[in-house]
C-alpha cells in the first residue's frame, strides 16, 4: 500500500460528469484558466502597476511570493491557529499596498470576524484583495476577494490546471492572448504511476523522474500558458461532490482513529462540519524523522511549506511550520482501509509525537 505524493490515474475510469469544478464556478463567476496556479497569479499581476505593493502573509509557498515583483512584496503575521494577526496587517498596510493577499489554510477559514476587518481595511486604503483558495475552494468558493486564485491539481489528477475568477460585476481582467499549454508530461507519470500501483509494472523510477523534471520545469517557466485541452478534459471527470464527501470522511475517520491509537495526535486545524478538508495537518517533535519513517512505510507526507530563501527573522510562524508541520494525505483516493494503515503506522512510531 502507498499513500500521498503525485496522483496516479486509471485512464479506462475515466467518464465525464454534470458535477464538475467548471460548474461549481460556472454561474456565479468569471473564470480564466491556466496550466497552473503561478499562471493563474501572474494574469492577475498584469493589473499592477510599477510600485504597487503586495502585502503577502507571511505563512505562504515560495511559488507565491516568486509571482509578484520581490521588492514590492511585504509579510503580515500569522498566528499559531493560521489566523491572521489583525493588528500587525493594519501596521504593515499603507497609501502604496495596492494587493491584500489573503490565505485559508488546510480547508478551514479565517473567522467571519477576520474577513469583516480585513475587507474594510482594504476598502479604506483602495486596495484590492486576493483570495487564494488552492486550500479552502470546496469548503467556500469565496469570502471577501475581489479575485480568487486556485491551483486545482492540488485536489485531482489534472496534471497541470489552475484558475483565476472574479465576479461577473467586475471588470474582465486585461485583454492578453495566451496560448495553452501543450505539456502534458506529468500525466504519463500519473498512468505510469498507476501502472505501477495497480498492475505491478516495474517503472517506479520512470515516474518518478517524471515527477521530478516537470516540477523543475514548472519553477523554470515564466510565460502564463492557458489550460490543456487534454487537462480540460480530466477537469469533466472529476466529480466535486466525490472529492468532498471522500475528504470530509477520511479525516473524521482519522482523527477517531488517532484518538484511540494515539490521542497526543491532534490535528492542528478544527475543522467545522461543513469544511472540506484539504490535508490532515500535524505539528510533531522531530517532522524530519517522523516523514522519515512515514517513507519508509509507503506514505509520503507533504510539507507546508519547507524553507525558502526568503525566510527573514520576522516570519517567524513561516519558519516554525517549516520546521515542525507535516501534512497527512487523506484524499479522495483513498478509504478507510487506507486510513487504518495510516493510522497503524503512525501507532507504531517510537518517537515522541506532541510537544
Amino acid at each position: 500500500m502507498e499513500l500521498g505524493s503525485e496522483y496516479s490515474l486509471d485512464v479506462s475510469t475515466l467518464s465525464k460528469t454534470e458535477d464538475t469544478l467548471f460548474h461549481y464556478l460556472q454561474d456565479q463567476f468569471q473564470a480564466a484558466y491556466y496550466d497552473s496556479g503561478r499562471s493563474a497569479i501572474r494574469a492577475f499581476s498584469g493589473l499592477l502597476k510599477s510600485g504597487d505593493e503586495i502585502l503577502l502573509p507571511e505563512f505562504i509557498c515560495e511559488s507565491v511570493i516568486r509571482c509578484f515583483r520581490l521588492k514590492d512584496i511585504r509579510f503580515y503575521r500569522i498566528r499559531d491557529d493560521f489566523s491572521v494577526d489583525i493588528e500587525d496587517l493594519q501596521q504593515k498596510i499603507n497609501p502604496k499596498t495596492r494587493v491584500l493577499f489573503l490565505m485559508h489554510y488546510f480547508g478551514s477559514m479565517q473567522s467571519p470576524e477576520t474577513l469583516q476587518s480585513i475587507r474594510e481595511t482594504a476598502d479604506r486604503y483602495g486596495c484590492m484583495v486576493l483570495e487564494d483558495t488552492t486550500h479552502s475552494i470546496f469548503t467556500a468558493v469565496c469570502t471577501i476577494g475581489d479575485y480568487m486564485v486556485c491551483s486545482i491539481r492540488k485536489w485531482m489528477p489534472a496534471s497541470s490546471a489552475g484558475v483565476l475568477y472574479f465576479t461577473r460585476e467586475r471588470s474582465k481582467l486585461p485583454e492578453e492572448k495566451v496560448r495553452k499549454s501543450q505539456d502534458n508530461s506529468r500525466m504519463y507519470g500519473f498512468i505510469l504511476k498507476e501502472l505501477f500501483l495497480k498492475r505491478q509494472l516495474d517503472c517506479n523510477r520512470e515516474y518518478r523522474e517524471i515527477f521530478a523534471e516537470c516540477e523543475e520545469k514548472l519553477d523554470r517557466q515564466y510565460e502564463i500558458l492557458g489550460l490543456s485541452d487534454l487537462n480540460q478534459f480530466i477537469i469533466e471527470c472529476n466529480s466535486i461532490q466525490e472529492i468532498i464527501q471522500r475528504r470530509k470522511e477520511n479525516a473524521v475517520y482519522l482523527e477517531e482513529r488517532l484518538k484511540i491509537e494515539r490521542p497526543e495526535v491532534i490535528p492542528t486545524i478544527c475543522w467545522n462540519r461543513e469544511d472540506c478538508p484539504f490535508v490532515f495537518p500535524l505539528r510533531v517533535p522531530e517532522r524530519d524523522a517522523f516523514r522519515r519513517y512515514l517513507m519508509e512505510h509507503r506514505v509520503y507526507s507533504a510539507i507546508h511549506w519547507p524553507k525558502d530563501e526568503f525566510m527573514s527573522v520576522e516570519r517567524k510562524q513561516a519558519i516554525k511550520n517549516a520546521r515542525e508541520l507535516i501534512s497527512l494525505p487523506i484524499d479522495q483516493r483513498y478509504g478507510r482501509e487506507h486510513m487504518n494503515y495510516l493510522a497503524e503506522t503512525i501507532r507504531n512510531y517510537r518517537g515522541e509525537l506532541a510537544f
